[in-house]
């Protein structure tokens, strides 16, 4: 190959959307997204539709907060478990390398159906997956730290394992509807708290669920479970969930409520900080208590023609922006000056200001009274009758 075309960007992704469709292509199963057709100009891939959009989502979305029974999530466990196994038992081993519940598509959200291989949650997006030839691979393809593996994070070598550590991570999120170290804003701390072996608390719906979870993100990669153990003990799980289920409906309920509260908040918070900006662009003055009736007694905002009118609050119609001043401005008059037209200008129709005394009769003493107001009408004559002479 030129050296030049391996340098070329569009080479290297054309390569590593090659790379991904080879894997997707190959992979047939019925927690896996189907792939249908592709696209390279531009790069896409065409997909089955999946009804619910990805998992993350509808978990934080409060409109499906009330369809979350615990039958519904251990259904949804045991989907993502099924997908992620066939791709651990082919040959070589496919590991994901970027499981998380972004990625996981949502089709159905009933936990029981008639098909024969009824599914609630697919396996999507193999950009990053890769065939495990060897026994352990390194590097890190995927910079959120929240669903990647202790190994991963500290840069060492690593197998399809990180993907088990990725589900424990998902399996925490379908019963508690929370982001996973959501305490935390920055993306080292996240880090750091993950290195040191630190977990989030689990809730006790079910002991064979938690045991599940404390299992697959164990910080030793070597003492990870196997997915048919993590089926089984799903399987296990229902009954003892379902006795648990109002304490779960509950939460979900609770959870709702104090997310719509955040927002109202957040909302709140976004109107005061947007009023404090105005405040700065526009200085306010509070009236004075001792105003006429007429301005206590206004129902809006004073609004000036210099500047626009602001919204005023209903209990600050108090406050009222200030217009700026203008400038001041010293006309001088000069009283011995007048302007008047020459007859003979008048008739030449020529626009010339003339300069004359304070008593303009010492110019036009010798002429009639009548054709004096004429030319003190500034021409005003020559509309009235065209045919007339002035002189």
């Amino acid at each position: 190959m030129n050296p030049q075309t391996k340098k070329d960007p569009l080479s290297k992704k054309f390569r590593e959307f090659r790379r991904e469709i080879m894997i997707h292509s190959a992979l047939k199963h019925p927690n896996i997204v189907e792939l249908i057709a592709v696209s390279v100009n531009p790069f896409a891939i065409v997909t089955e539709f999946m009804q619910y959009g990805n998992l993350n989502d509808l978990l934080h979305n409060d409109e499906y907060s009330n369809v979350w029974t615990w039958a519904l999530i251990v259904k949804m466990a045991t989907d993502i478990t099924k997908g992620l196994a066939y791709l651990h038992k082919r040959n070589p081993p496919v590991a994901h390398l970027d499981l998380k519940s972004p990625n996981v598509m949502v089709c159905s959200l009933s936990p029981s159906g008639s098909a024969p291989h009824y599914t609630c949650a697919k396996l999507a997006d193999f950009g990053t997956a890769v065939k495990m030839n060897l026994p352990t691979i390194s590097g890190r393809f995927v910079d959120n730290p929240i669903w990647l593996a202790p190994e991963i994070l500290s840069n060492g070598v690593y197998n399809e394992s990180v993907d088990v550590y990725a589900l424990g991570i998902i399996l925490w999120e379908l019963i508690t509807h929370e982001e996973f170290c959501g305490h935390l804003s920055f993306l080292s701390d996240i880090e750091d708290y993950l290195l040191k072996g630190n977990r989030p608390p689990i809730p006790p719906y079910s002991a064979s669920y938690s045991k599940v979870i404390e299992c697959c993100w164990d910080q030793n990669p070597a003492t990870r479970p196997s997915l048919d153990w993590v089926l089984q003990q799903l399987g296990q799980s229902l009954e003892e969930g379902e006795a648990n289920e109002a304490a779960l409906i509950k939460r979900m309920e609770t959870l709702a409520n104090e997310r719509r509260e955040k927002q109202l908040l957040e909302a709140e918070e976004e109107r005061k900080r947007a009023e404090a900006e105005m405040n700065e662009i526009v200085p306010r003055i509070k009236l004075d208590e001792n105003l006429g009736n007429d301005m206590k007694k206004s129902t809006g905002p004073l609004t000036s023609t210099l500047i626009p009118p602001l919204p005023v609050a209903e209990g600050d119609r108090k406050y009222i922006p200030v217009p700026p001043s203008p400038p001041p401005v010293n006309v001088k008059v000069k009283k011995n000056f007048s302007f008047v037209r020459k007859p003979s200008q008048l008739l030449d129709k020529k626009k010339k200001l003339v300069e004359v005394n304070e008593n303009p009769r010492s110019k036009t003493e010798n002429l009639p009274v009548p054709k004096l107001l004429q030319i003190y009408d500034r021409g005003a004559a020559t509309s009235r009758d065209k045919n007339k002479e002035i002189l």
